[in-house]
């Protein structure tokens, strides 16, 4: 072997052994297990002593219970120590639990500032019946770096038989985002059942899940045991789920969505007004649910998606405020039982709007294609608009049960009201045959006497009431009378019904107007206009209407007589460009103002003409039968929520 060849090669190295080394174990927490084996309030052995070791020991521990005692009641008599450090507080664990609790958490007798379990993150609450405490019986409350709580298979206000032993505010309060709250019985609390709140700690907090509760009911699911206020209610709370609920027997709403923050929310497979088995009326004393907040989604086009919202004292479903724009309501059965097929009306309308305002939003959706609403059964109407502003409305089945047999509404199916705007009922709509819809007339909002001088059109206003408006221009040219309606009319007929003047052709509409053209005017007198058969545009009842006007020649100061005041009133006009001001005095109406106008009223001096007053409006609303016609309507309502149900 070269010389060469032997430098390039490694050196073989003697494997040296090592000492045997002990690898340290990574820094990690075990949990704890704390039991409570007592009913003391405070003590070795009690669950105040088992919060405040979980509190001081890092990890997630577990809160157990052994209590031997037969009764299993504890007492407490002042605030709890918050569940601040993450744990899991498991009445499951008690020994002979199967499904209902054994263990109670008993604040009667604290105050209002008093809550039972103080939840801050990343902890569960289970398996307890929690009673009596003067303010909320759980809630939860952020801490930074901890989301949120699971308060699942608990009793929140009913004692270990099933009893009323209501919490004097909220059964469950929620102020913090991404909780569960799952499986409960919640009922008997003087407030809300279960109240969540997204602006008290921040703004928007919400993504909570709120499924399979029951209540408002005992734990049979039969027998009422409501809540004060509302059974589930959100307020400026966005991206919460409300799913498979049931809410029952409420002093106010089932389920309430609130504010301008409480949007994007899902509300579906509820039981709102009817026992757990959706067969028998346990109903709330105010809405099925009742919604004023935007964009949110209230059923669905499943069948697991279909809320029931039955047996309510007033509406089974209400869309409430300026807030309520942007949300769909599909595919839920409205004064049924579960089965659809049964009545279980709500007491006044099945569905009402009453926005009082105009949303900042589009439009609520109730139906649509191949997802409406079942709205039958219901005591007074099925559905009723007073007033709405926007709201499109089809696809929905009217008076009919899910089988197409008669299940009526008692007040008629759909009714909107004069002062709504821009609702649309699809022509896919029921009523079914035999239906019954009720749309108001159009309603005559202004009228004008109008003129074109020179190249512009000046108005001389009508008075719909109180003293007639007064025509001062020369008659020769005739005059036009333009009559405006609420919405857009299809229809109206004109007649002259009092003085002397000729039609000049059919009334015409156009828009939310109605021209009549008047010819053979004559002067100094009262003439009267009337129509009949006004129609909207997309259908309504027909209705009538009817318009006096004075005439009156050189009467530029509008008081009823042509005097000298009125020629000076165009003298010192002569000369200056026709306006909305001074337009009037352009007697002769050819646009300008000259010495032919002051000579034209100067020889009407000493003309009168009577007072008289403007005639009545007349716009009956009567009730339409439908027997295979599916009509649209582009209509407007009044407000009249918590009133009696509609009677026609």
């Amino acid at each position: 072997m070269s010389k060469w060849w032997s430098r390039g090669r490694r050196p073989v190295k003697q494997r040296v052994p090592r000492r045997a080394m002990v690898e340290p174990l990574e820094d990690r927490l075990l949990m704890a297990v704390f039991t409570v084996v007592n009913t003391a309030d405070s003590g070795v052995g009690s669950l105040r002593s088992a919060l405040d070791l979980s509190n001081s020991t890092p990890g997630i521990d577990t809160i157990a219970f052994n209590i031997s005692a037969a009764d299993k009641t504890i007492h407490i008599a002042s605030q709890l120590p918050g569940v601040y450090d993450a744990a899991i507080v498991d009445g499951t664990t008690q020994p002979g639990y199967a499904g209902r609790p054994l263990v109670r958490v008993d604040g009667a007798g604290t105050d209002g500032n008093t809550d039972g379990f103080k939840l801050f993150g990343n902890s569960t609450l289970k398996g307890l019946s929690v009673t009596g405490f003067g303010g909320q019986g759980v809630t939860t409350i952020p801490r930074a770096g901890y989301n949120g709580n699971t308060i699942s298979n608990n009793w929140i206000g009913l004692d270990l038989s099933g009893n009323a032993a209501g919490n004097k505010v909220h059964g469950i309060g929620v102020y913090t985002s991404g909780n569960t709250v799952n499986n409960n019985i919640v009922s008997s609390n003087a407030g809300n059942g279960i109240f969540v709140l997204g602006n008290v700690f921040g703004v928007g907090l919400g993504a909570n899940l709120i499924k399979g509760n029951w209540v408002g009911v005992d734990p049979t699911g039969k027998a009422a045991r409501g809540n004060g206020s509302d059974g589930i209610a959100l307020q400026e709370s966005p991206n919460n789920s409300v799913i498979n609920n049931v809410s029952d027997a409420s002093g106010h709403d089932g389920i309430l969505l609130t504010g301008a923050g409480t949007s994007n929310n899902i509300v579906k497979g509820n039981i709102v007004g009817l026992d757990g088995s959706g067969a028998n009326a346990i109903g709330n004393n105010w809405y099925g649910i009742e919604v004023s907040g935007p964009s949110n989604t209230i059923g669905g086009t499943a069948a697991g998606d279909r809320n029931i919202f039955s047996a309510s004292g007033f509406a089974g479903i209400v869309l409430y405020t300026p807030n309520c724009h942007d949300n769909t309501f599909q595919g839920n059965y409205v004064g049924t039982d579960i089965t659809g097929t049964l009545a279980r009306g709500n007491v006044q309308q099945g569905i009402a709007v009453t926005q009082q305002g105009s949303p900042a939003g589009g439009a609520n959706v109730i139906g649509g294609a191949g997802a409406g609403n079942l709205v039958a059964g219901n005591v007074g109407l099925g559905i009723g608009v007073f007033p709405g502003i926007g709201e499109n409305i089809s696809g929905n089945v009217l008076g009919k049960d899910v089988n197409g047999r008669a299940l009526a509404n008692g007040g008629g199916d759909l009714f909107v009201s004069s002062d709504s705007k821009n609702i649309h009922v699809g022509a896919n709509n029921g009523p079914l045959p035999g239906g019954t819809v009720v749309v108001p007339a159009p309603v005559l909002q202004s009228a004008v006497s109008r003129r074109i001088q020179g190249q512009t059109a000046y108005d001389i206003p009508l008075p719909l009431t109180g003293a007639t408006g007064i025509e001062c221009r020369a008659l020769s040219g005739g005059v036009t009378v333009v009559l405006t309606f609420d919405r857009p009319i299809a229809t109206a007929s004109a007649a002259i019904a009092a003085g002397n003047a000729t039609l000049l052709g059919a009334a015409t509409p156009s828009g939310n107007a109605v021209f009549v053209n008047l010819g053979s005017v004559g002067n100094a007198q009262s003439i009267t206009v009337s129509l009949t058969g006004v129609t909207a545009v997309g259908g309504s009842t027909a209705g009538n209407a009817s318009l006096t006007l004075r005439t009156l020649e050189g009467d530029v100061t509008g008081n009823g007589i042509v005097s000298g005041a009125d020629v000076n009133f165009v003298k010192i006009n002569v000369g200056v460009p026709v306006d909305a001001t001074n337009f009037r005095s352009d007697v002769s109406a050819n646009g300008v103002l000259s010495g032919a106008d002051v000579n034209f009223v100067k020889i009407n001096v000493g003309a009168s003409v009577a007072a008289a007053a403007s005639a009545p409006v007349v716009a009956p609303a009567v009730v339409l039968s439908f027997e295979s016609v599916t009509p649209t309507y582009s209509t407007s309502i009044k407000d009249f929520l918590k009133s009696s149900a509609v009677v026609f």
